[in-house]
């Protein structure tokens, strides 16, 4: 007996955009028998990621510095700040930085380190996100998030409130040590762009989570997300890494699913997000190969039972439930089930919830 919620962002895109579903030798079976039905849009308000996991985000706003401080495995004090400290690039205006080799990564890290204080921690995230832990820090300042800063004189963005001046002289610091370093030399004597400042924003508290380990059966949260990662972490689920090297080409994780598990792939709806269509497509073939033929052979009279969830945050998603209910039917797991789906729909949240609950019992 297997049961697994699969909930996969970006895998069925909206009508008209690129497919990454059609024509899959194993997902196409696995839809004739099961219910395929629409999901209510992705809502804007709290944390998406929550609705992943089953619970309401509108209920449950988490700051970014602590989700990520939780997904790199830190349990600072409960009244430390937690902040998100990314890569960039500081020139007449803030810019993204490129992507660094695993060397440069390290040696620009210890640079970083470098600049701790008794109160004030550096943690080396996953490109291009890093974290800062701020002791005793105040709360009551406002940062501008990297990607709204991104294209503005970086004076114009930056921090403000109780504190600013902590954070101000950081970036101003982290510009100067980054700078110097040998590899941001050889960047710019070759004509490429540097990696030469740190942008810290998204500050917050470690929050209060229900503790869903009391709430589901003893399951894994398969998943490629840091934040997905950190989220686990604040609610008490056990979480490995999956797809660890990158789009697609390490699907190791596929033979440590137990009996029960959930897995949460964000690659998708990066790809979908940045356009790139070609690899978007290559990525599906290879969830057919590794995941999908895994349950096709699986007769849920048998009492496997199998949820694929695809979430949007620009119009409906679109679910497929395989259990021993399960009427089957024509309808095809891909955007052309969305062309008449309107904005009704099942919540993701509600749906995992329900799912994960049911096998308590």
């Amino acid at each position: 007996m297997v049961r697994s919620v699969l909930v996969i962002p970006g895998l069925v895109g909206q009508p008209g955009e690129s497919s990454a579903t059609i024509a899959l030798p194993n997902l196409a079976p696995l839809a004739a028998e099961s219910d395929v039905v629409p999901l209510a849009p992705e809502t804007p308000e709290g944390l998406r990621e929550a609705a992943w996991l089953g619970l309401n985000p509108a209920e449950h706003p988490v700051a970014d510095g602590p989700l990520l401080v939780a997904g790199l495995g830190e349990k600072p004090p409960e009244r430390a700040v937690c902040l998100v400290a990314t890569w960039g690039t500081l020139g007449a205006t803030l810019a993204e930085a490129p992507r660094m080799e695993p060397h440069e990564e390290a040696e620009a890290s210890a640079a970083m380190r470098r600049l701790q204080t008794p109160r004030l921690f550096w943690l080396t995230g996953e490109q291009p996100h890093n974290a800062l832990v701020w002791l005793d820090g105040p709360i009551e300042f406002s940062t501008t998030p990297f990607d709204q800063a991104v294209g503005h004189e970086y004076q114009t963005q930056w921090p403000a409130g109780d504190g600013d001046q902590v954070l101000r002289q950081f970036i101003e610091d982290s510009h100067e040590v980054l700078s110097a370093l040998e590899f941001n030399q050889r960047r710019l004597d070759g004509g490429a762009p540097p990696v030469d400042v740190v942008w810290p924003w998204g500050q917050g508290w470690m929050p209060r989570m229900p503790n869903l380990a009391l709430r589901y059966p003893p399951a894994t949260v398969h998943t490629d997300s840091l934040r997905v990662r950190g989220l686990c972490r604040l609610t008490g689920l056990t979480s490995k890494r999956a797809l660890s090297r990158g789009f697609g080409d390490d699907w190791a994780f596929v033979k440590d699913l137990g009996p029960t598990s959930l897995v949460v792939i964000e690659a998708f709806a990066t790809l979908r997000r940045a356009g790139r269509a070609e690899e978007l497509g290559w990525l599906g073939k290879r969830l057919d190969t590794h995941l999908f033929d895994l349950f096709r052979p699986l007769p849920p009279s048998a009492g496997s039972h199998l949820v694929i969830l695809s979430p949007s945050d620009t119009g409906p998603g679109l679910m497929l439930e395989r259990s021993a209910d399960s009427r089957g039917g024509t309808t095809p797991f891909d955007e052309r089930a969305l062309e008449d789906a309107g904005r009704a729909g099942r919540t993701t949240w509600d749906v995992v919830a329900r799912v994960m609950r049911s096998w308590t019992s």
